[in-house]
């Protein structure tokens, strides 16, 4: 475990955290401290940085960051920094982090390996590890297909695909998730949690240029995540012949960059929640 020091962040992710900048961009915090890939933790505008070099630029010596996920695969050394700490751990066990332990939490993209039963626990547990005022970040994708015009309908493979990943992934996990973290933020005892939606375009068809840039950025994102996302509750839980698999992942893909649909491929959940000082945490 990283030395204390003045300040500790910590970090629950599945994707390389050395590649990856923070996902809140452009929050002020109550005391001014600003959390976007921009600014320096102290506030101070700096050159952005480059993606993968967003913690150098926005991580300070004084600062430990603590990382877990539940694979090594990802870390990379030359993308890191010393004070960097990357550890392997499961986040359906308690976490080990002793009480009042880090300044800020940042928590995205575990709604797929988190057990149903573990939320409530879970949000108990950032809790206490965080210090009287400290900064609670959550971020989760919805991953039922949508279309702005109203032209996805079930015949879609997109929404067949999404009927299929939210039956398959029920029997252990909570698909609905990412819609229910500030309810379950606040009843943690979270206070001043805030939550915006933000609609992600699987292609290039909107209209406003930053979600139409988006929207082609995220399309290799969309066609990975079509395949390697499903395929194992498909195939394993749902019993899919891997034929089957693949023609529906197929069709989605085709869907999915058809500009006429105008389909997102869900809204993107961002919880803030500062915690006021506790007795007894």
């Amino acid at each position: 475990m990283a030395p204390h020091t003045p300040k500790q962040l910590y970090y629950s992710c599945n994707i390389p955290l050395a590649t990856n900048g923070p996902m809140y961009l452009g929050k002020r915090r109550p005391d001014g401290l600003l959390v976007e890939k921009e600014m320096g933790v102290d506030g101070v505008e700096h050159p952005k940085p480059r993606e993968a070099d967003w913690l150098k630029a926005v991580i300070w010596k004084s600062i430990a960051v603590i990382g877990i996920d539940v694979s090594p695969h990802h870390y990379n050394p030359e993308e890191s920094v010393e004070n960097l700490y990357l550890n392997v751990d499961n986040l359906n066990m308690p976490l080990q982090f002793h009480s009042s332990h880090f300044d800020l939490i940042n928590s995205r993209l575990i709604a797929g390996g988190i057990d149903r039963n573990r939320w409530h626990g879970y949000m108990r547990d950032m809790l206490r590890c965080l210090r009287g005022g400290g900064w609670c970040q959550m971020a989760e994708i919805d991953f039922n297909a949508q279309s702005d015009n109203g032209t996805l309908t079930d015949g879609h493979a997109l929404r067949q695909w999404s009927e299929k990943y939210r039956q398959a992934m029920s029997r252990f996990k909570n698909p609905e998730a990412p819609r229910r973290l500030g309810h379950w933020m606040r009843n943690a005892g979270f206070t001043d949690v805030e939550e915006r939606m933000i609609p992600l375009p699987m292609c290039g068809w909107s209209d406003n240029q930053r979600e139409f840039d988006i929207g082609i950025a995220n399309q290799e994102n969309v066609r990975l995540l079509l395949g390697s996302l499903a395929l194992y509750p498909f195939t394993e839980l749902l019993g899919m012949t891997i034929t089957e698999f693949h023609v529906l992942v197929a069709q989605a893909r085709a869907e999915a960059t058809n500009p006429a649909l105008k389909v997102k491929k869900t809204a993107l959940d961002y919880s803030f929640a500062p915690r006021s000082i506790h007795n007894g945490l």
